[in-house]
């Protein structure tokens, strides 16, 4: 059954994206980015060499790929130099495939070369695939059939990391189709332990998901609105769907009694959350008949947003003479604080000063107006605290929104702090919600009689009742002209007016919406937008929350296609072009003959282009049509860019037709044969016609007897010139 190989097995690594992909892989060995169910099957360390000594497979589908990996109990392609002492380095991996998970066809692992394999659960081997080591280099990664030895295919995407391998093999290069379930299994032998075999059990994974995936809040997520509601991505043959949902993670982990039983919709919501709570949430998916079968699903959790939220940009001053090392801005900096809330006794990571010539006050500057909470203090904290009494005692709260015009909050009297390294702040300071934008302590007394005065931390907590998280992100670049404006509505707000511009002095009204969502008129090419929200909330004293000014500016071209959507699976390429395919006049190919479709070589940006194969010798030219509904006249479009690349002996004449309109190319006729990416860019103002409303975008190549391949990649509207 094993096949070996003496000769290097070639493969073409493509480096970006395995690197990529191992940090993905990472998290999916611990289940956390697999979309779909996991099959896994673990090992005890029972060789010689742990180097070939499997511990766990794992299988799962994702984006139309079946995902395989295999750890072992030590490195899982070792150097020459790492082969433990007396072993030979030299390694046949194998994962065995029930394509039809059933064991009375294909191979049966009940046995192997005339000896039982002792397998509880054998399976029936349809495809092997295997990874071979010998010398520190690949010795033969492919999948063969057992009983024949015929190769499916040689080469496949993988990277190794440490004691794992992580293989990506599309379904349909296996035979297999979403619907499918499989019986997954592996062994490893090689001369590195005397050709002794290590065989696994079998487990069954089916490839269409049939739990619930891609829970949205995403699990163990913080800071998630009260008023969220929940959803979720249904299994393929899910019915309806019964929802646990509690603060008790074990209790929703093994509940059996719904909290919400047969749900017809992937979403549920859980009523006003309270702050700050962690909650636990499971759907278990459940067929229709006959079986009614039911797929419990994970475990899922997320906490909601505090009531209050620190305040990060805080300017600190005072009239105070501060010891060297010991400034002001030691009471903001977060210095001597621990995770925990914690603050040290060491005096360098504390305020300590003598007034001047004025009474002692210590003042805080926001960077906006904010509706305060609390204020959190950590008094003066070293050793001798409580002997010396550094700590300020009676304090005169006051508060501004423009630092002019001041209004007392009250007297406080400071809590002195504890001398110990495990002091928390206690002192808290009720603002019930006040507009503020400064904070003024006015100096009275300390808790000693020296005449030195200190603080170690405070921290200010606001409600957040303005907007806040900007989609796009402020200063994002390459925002798309068609984007919709969106962030995170401040609290209670009622209502939302936006307001936009060029200039981030001038802003103009641009409307008022209900929800968290604004859809701008038509955006300009390479143009930065300031915009700004201001909450209105009847309810509130102060009626309006002014939002900060944020930024985003405008991509320098819209993509018509840039051919990265295509799969081999549910959006083929040929689907959207529309080639010559049955067409007698047309002698367009559009994509290879076999997967990938799309090309993933050749390419200008991305992953993939599109192939444009042409044959005249029977037909007066070669097209491929793609169906739109645009307006090329809006944003500052002014030209058609598209990047093409040739292949030697091709010949020719390229041209394109928008609505019906035919372009040829301008540059020199040799360029379909050349080798190198050209930009070709067409003046839209010279084509004429109804360009508010495109509806086809034809590529094609003329020329009697003219044959050859041509790429196509990145078309785009750009502004007249680029």
């Amino acid at each position: 059954m094993c096949k070996k190989s003496s000769v290097r097995a070639s493969r073409i690594p493509r480096f970006l994206w395995l690197a990529a992909f191992a940090f993905a892989w990472t998290m999916a060995g611990t289940g956390g980015m697999a979309f779909g169910q996991v099959a896994g099957v673990d090992d005890p360390a029972d060789m010689a060499d742990t180097s070939g000594d499997i511990k766990r497979i794992e299988a799962w589908v994702e984006d139309g790929n079946l995902n395989l990996t295999m750890t072992v109990h030590g490195v899982f392609a070792p150097s020459v130099g790492d082969t433990p002492a007396g072993m030979t380095n030299r390694y046949y991996y194998h994962w065995l495939l029930d394509t039809d998970n059933n064991p009375s066809t294909g191979y049966h692992n009940s046995e192997y070369e005339g000896n039982a394999t002792n397998l509880q659960n054998p399976i029936g081997v349809d495809i092997v695939v295997q990874f071979g080591w010998r010398d520190g280099n690949t010795n033969g990664v492919y999948a063969y059939d057992p009983l024949t030895e015929d190769e499916f295919f040689q080469d496949y995407e993988y990277t190794i990391e440490g004691d794992t391998i992580h293989a990506i093999i599309p379904l349909v290069d296996l035979g297999l189709t979403p619907n499918d379930i499989i019986a997954v299994s592996a062994f490893q032998e090689g001369a590195s332990d005397g050709w002794s075999v290590d065989w696994i059990e079998s487990a069954v994974l089916a490839l269409t998901v049939t739990k619930a995936t891609n829970p949205v809040p995403a699990t163990e997520s913080v800071d998630i609105p009260r008023d969220v509601t929940l959803s979720w991505k249904p299994g393929a043959s899910a019915a309806t769907h019964n929802l646990y949902f509690g603060t008790d993670g074990v209790d929703i982990n093994d509940a059996t009694v719904p909290t919400e039983q047969d749900l017809d919709v992937n979403s549920f919501d859980p009523g006003r959350l309270d702050f700050g709570q962690t909650y636990y949430w499971r759907v278990d998916e459940v067929n229709g008949a006959p079986d009614f079968a039911v797929f419990k699903g994970d475990l899922w959790s997320f906490t909601v947003e505090p009531f209050a939220y620190p305040i990060e940009d805080i300017i600190a001053s005072s009239n105070g003479i501060s010891e060297e090392g010991a400034g002001i801005e030691k009471t903001i900096d977060g210095s001597g604080l621990n995770a925990a809330g914690e603050h040290s006794t060491e005096a360098t990571d504390m305020w300590l000063a003598v007034p001047g010539d004025d009474p002692l006050y210590v003042q805080y500057e926001f960077d906006g107006i904010y509706k305060l909470h609390q204020m959190l203090v950590w008094n003066y904290n070293v050793q001798f605290e409580l002997v010396l009494g550094f700590g300020v005692k009676d304090v005169t709260v006051e508060y501004s929104t423009d630092g002019a015009e001041w209004t007392i909050l009250g007297d406080v009297a400071c809590a002195q702090g504890t001398a110990s390294s495990d002091y928390t702040a206690n002192t808290t300071i009720d603002f019930g919600g006040v507009p503020v934008k400064y904070v003024r302590l006015l100096v009275s007394s300390g808790q000693g009689l020296i005449g030195q005065f200190g603080l170690s931390e405070v921290q200010f907590l606001y409600i957040p009742v303005q907007a806040r998280q900007p989609e796009p992100a402020d200063g994002q670049i390459g925002v798309s002209v068609a984007t919709t404006l969106a962030w995170r509505a401040g609290r209670e707000a009622a209502s939302h007016d936006v307001s936009m511009g060029t200039d981030p002095d001038a802003l103009t009204a641009a409307g008022t919406v209900d929800a968290p969502m604004f859809e701008p008129e038509v955006l300009d090419l390479e143009t930065t937008y300031y915009w700004r929200v201001d909450e209105v909330n009847d309810a509130e004293p102060l009626g309006m929350w002014a939002g900060p000014v944020w930024s985003f500016t405008t991509e320098s071209c819209i993509v018509v296609d840039d051919f990265e959507s295509y799969d081999d699976e549910e959006n083929r390429i040929y689907s959207s072009w529309v080639d010559g395919y049955q067409i007698d006049d047309n002698g367009s190919q559009v994509g290879n003959l076999e997967s990938p479709f799309a090309e993933q070589t050749i390419v200008h940006g991305g992953e993939q282009s599109m192939p444009l194969f042409y044959d005249n010798t029977g037909a007066p030219a070669s097209e491929a049509a793609l169906t739109l509904s645009q307006d090329w006249t809006a944003s500052g479009v002014g030209s058609l860019v598209l990047h093409f690349h040739g292949a030697e002996d091709n010949a020719g004449q390229l041209y394109v037709k928008i609505n019906g309109t035919k372009v040829a190319y301008s540059g020199d006729a040799g360029d379909i044969a050349g080798s190198e990416w050209i930009s070709w860019q067409i003046d839209l103002a010279a084509v004429g016609g109804n360009l508010s409303n495109v509806s086809s975008l034809v590529i094609g190549v003329e020329g009697a007897g003219a044959t050859g391949v041509v790429y196509i990649d990145d078309v785009q509207l750009c502004p007249s010139s680029i």
